[in-house]
């Protein structure tokens, strides 16, 4: 399955990437909001990876878009951040299915990503 990872730090990149490749899943990576609308325009990813500090645009407003796109209104939607538990209040409160504290812990990623795709899974096949 396809998850697109929206991050600008190259280091949280290459480790999520690493990751999550190891464990059987293809990752693109978009480092700006920019690249990010534009790899989900010609790409249907199961889920979606937001760090919610990007140099060039507000992580809600880039959710907000995915959102309204038929490939993605019902797709997983996790929120990056390090910066606490303000933050995971914000994430939910702006519509993110998910909230991932960085640094990331490997279980808590990898249950998290079997969860929600195990989930539109189910919705894909009527279960």
């Amino acid at each position: 399955m396809q998850i697109l990872l929206v991050d600008n730090d190259p280091l949280s990149q290459q480790v999520i990437n690493r990751f999550l490749s190891s464990q059987g899943y293809e990752v693109t990576i978009a480092s700006t909001g920019k690249d990010a609308l534009s790899l989900a325009r010609s790409r249907n990813f199961a889920l979606v990876l937001i760090e919610l500090h990007l140099p060039d645009q507000d992580s809600s407003d880039l959710l907000e878009f995915l959102r309204r796109q038929p490939t993605y209104a019902n797709s997983p939607m996790i929120a990056l951040s390090s910066l606490g538990e303000v933050q995971r209040r914000w994430a939910y409160e702006d519509g993110f299915d998910e909230y991932l504290a960085k640094p990331i812990d490997f279980d808590e990623l990898l249950g998290t990503v079997r969860r929600h795709l195990g989930e539109n899974l189910e919705r894909a096949l009527g279960a």
